[in-house]
């Protein structure tokens, strides 16, 4: 009889950790779908209908092309220039949409894709978008480090990836996003190259740019050289080309310029 109690005993026991291990595990879930659903702590609300964001973006824009188009004959070494986080939001919400759709052949922004917004500080690279699924909205960014490197291709490995305000392994998550693609990526995007080269770039496959230059037009290209997040702006280190650049047979060049991230900004 005292053996059938104390196996008796057990089996109650057996039973209570599996429930509470039930609930735990249930709690877990429930808080996890919450967080998945919260903008994570940086977001910032961004009015694209705003007048005064319009006219922030434009002021941006024209800020950054006078800056390329800045004459700049007889300089040798790097010039530098430098946007805040809440600056460049307004401008991706507003005339970035204008410049994607129309690149990318697209008949009108998806209405799937709602803010998608910026957050710049310690060398770190917040890049989030808010989804418009059926089940609510839904935010899911990304923690990338950018890096030109020695060849001047811009990368941009991301170190965690979360939904809202749950992190979890940027390979993990990524993965998961690639095999349930319709719950991510909205379908006007889904099957473009542009899609499939972004999620290279965060899994660290390939870089995003394999040129990161832009051509003026006049004859002359801008190279970007460096880049860093600080301070909640982000830091880029440009070079001004007037002719084509020459293929190097001397192995990558060290001018002191790549590794400018560990150093003060010039001018600031």
């Amino acid at each position: 009889m005292p053996g059938r109690i104390r196996i008796s005993s057990l089996r109650r026991w057996l039973v209570l950790g599996a429930l509470v291990v039930v609930a735990v595990l249930t709690a877990a879930v429930m808080v996890s779908i919450s967080l998945a659903h919260q903008a994570p702590k940086w977001w910032r609300t961004v009015r694209a209908d705003d007048p005064r964001t319009v006219q922030t973006a434009v002021a941006i824009e024209n800020s950054l092309w006078n800056a390329l188009y800045k004459p700049r004959e007889g300089e040798d070494g790097p010039w530098h220039v430098w946007v805040r986080a809440p600056d460049a939001n307004a401008w991706i919400n507003t005339k970035m949409r204008e410049w994607v759709a129309s690149r990318w052949e697209l008949e009108e922004w998806p209405q799937e894709l709602g803010e998608i917004q910026v957050e710049f500080v310690n060398d770190e690279l917040a890049i989030g978008v808010r989804l418009m699924m059926p089940d609510g909205e839904r935010f899911v960014w990304a923690v990338v480090e950018p890096i030109v490197d020695d060849d001047g291709a811009l990368w941009l490995p991301a170190r965690s990836v979360s939904l809202g305000r749950l992190t979890l392994p940027a390979g993990v998550l990524l993965a998961h996003a690639r095999q349930n693609s319709e719950d991510y990526v909205p379908p006007a995007l889904r099957d473009l190259p542009e899609t499939e080269a972004l999620l290279r770039a965060l899994e660290g496959r390939e870089p995003l740019l394999t040129s990161a230059e832009q051509a003026l037009g006049d004859g002359r290209r801008v190279e970007l050289v460096a880049v860093r997040c600080v301070g909640g702006r982000l830091e880029m280190w440009c070079r001004t080309h007037a002719t084509p650049a020459l293929a190097s047979t001397d192995g990558p060049r060290d001018d002191g310029v790549r590794g400018v991230g560990s150093r003060e900004p010039p001018g600031s």
